[in-house]
């Protein structure tokens, strides 16, 4: 019995945690991350609606650089009341006339470039939606194929359990073993099919995750195994040089270019704003066959900015503390990005350490020190109590290796969204 125990044991400690069997399918059948990213991507609302928005404000611009339309006069001019006669008045007209406004200044101008500034924003936006996406998906990724991995360990670890209970029941049957051994072993099987139940409801937690990002038939296909080999990353000195370049400080800079341009397009009021006039007046010869010739007029007409102080005065303020703010918004949002790199960063090196200690030194312990304390159980020199807990150890083992993996490539993630990695 105790050599049956020993053979499932080594079997158990031969499948390392990051090399487990999986049944082979038609490549078709499996789902890769880079698919997943393709379909994230194309499927992406948030991308789409920032799209559109600079999409609009591309077709805004256009309009914003045309000048007003022209106004048209038609109308009757000194008509009389008592006749309502054209030809009984010398003065009496029908006037036809147009009236095309001019704005003040650059203003079409810089409203134009505004709203171009606009483009670039909410196309930073875009991109910035796609690296979230991005993001979240490759995170959702790995946190799935971690309690998939979680799955397999502890199944594998359950047989090993199996066996335990038989051996102490034959045990106790034959007086070798006392009763509190038999329960301590059922004990153990009974926490490792709570286990189960818990893993299995996170993976339906980070399946319903994944489906948001590529749809539900998608989602239920089988992950492609082994986490994934993500983008390398730069030294950090690199990627805080490169911080700047990041969407959200691009469209945090058209937002400080289309402040500017609001307190340029204030100063313009200080101009005058002029309109010209052109109409025609046809009038009716005389009732005594007197020829009356037609009236031709024309005249420019300006506004006169000349009470600054509680308008213009005003509004250029109202716009330059509005640029002043932006300009404060996008150092925080700059300050808020380099402790997102320096933290993601520092985690990401950390925990490529602790992956290493694991996968060098630590999951060979733990699996030689469960080997060694069923040897010492057979010879006698170690308790049942020791083989549970060192099988425990090594299963806890197995799992904080993969969590160590799992939390790398999370950070990694973040890493690749800070550096603006869209595939």
């Amino acid at each position: 019995m105790f050599n049956r125990l020993l053979s499932s044991i080594t079997a158990v400690v031969a499948v390392a945690l990051l090399a487990f069997p999986v049944p082979s399918l038609p490549a078709a059948d499996l789902l890769t991350l880079a698919e997943a990213e393709q379909l994230a991507l194309s499927a992406d609302k948030r991308a789409a609606r920032f799209e559109s928005l600079a999409e609009g404000a591309k077709q805004r611009a256009i309009s914003d650089a045309q000048l007003p339309d022209p106004r048209l006069r038609l109308g009757a001019v000194n008509l009389p009341v008592d006749s309502f006669a054209l030809d009984e008045q010398a003065m009496t007209q029908i006037l036809v006339g147009a009236r095309q406004s001019f704005p003040r200044g650059e203003t079409r101008t810089l409203r134009a470039q505004r709203s171009q500034s606009e483009v670039a924003s909410q196309g930073a936006q875009g991109a910035d939606a796609r690296l979230k996406t991005l993001r979240s998906l490759r995170s959702t990724w790995v946190e799935l194929l971690y309690w998939i991995r979680a799955e397999q360990s502890v199944t594998e670890n359950r047989k090993l359990f199996e066996e335990l209970v038989n051996v102490t029941h034959d045990q106790y049957a034959s007086g070798r073993l006392n009763q509190h051994d038999v329960l301590r072993s059922e004990l153990e099987l009974g926490l490792l099919d709570d286990r189960l139940a818990n893993i299995r409801t996170q993976q339906q937690k980070f399946r319903a995750e994944l489906a948001r990002w590529i749809g539900a038939a998608d989602a239920a296909r089988r992950l492609e195994p082994g986490f994934p080999a993500l983008p390398r990353v730069a030294e950090v000195a690199a990627l805080r040089t490169g911080l700047n370049r990041h969407p959200r400080l691009r469209a945090a800079d058209a937002r400080i270019e289309s402040s500017r341009l609001g307190v340029a397009l204030a100063k313009q009021a200080y101009k005058p704003a002029w309109s010209l006039d052109v109409s025609y007046g046809f009038r009716e010869d005389g009732t005594s066959g007197v020829e009356r010739p037609d009236f031709l007029s024309a005249m420019v007409m300006l506004d006169l900015p000349l009470f600054t102080a509680n308008r213009q005065d005003r509004r250029v303020a109202d716009r330059q503390q509005m640029y002043a703010g932006s300009v404060l918004s996008r150092d925080d949002r700059l300050s808020e990005l380099s402790a997102m790199l320096d933290e993601a960063y520092a985690a990401w090196e950390l925990l490529g350490e602790r992956t290493t200690r694991y996968s060098e030194y630590l999951l060979q312990q733990a699996r030689d020190s469960s080997a060694a304390a069923l040897q010492a159980y057979q010879n006698n020199a170690a308790t049942f109590a020791d083989v549970v807990r060192a099988s425990i150890t090594e299963l806890n083992t197995e799992l904080q290796a993969a969590r160590l993996q799992a939390d790398r490539a999370k950070a990694q993630a973040m890493l690749l969204y800070l550096v603006g990695d869209v595939q």
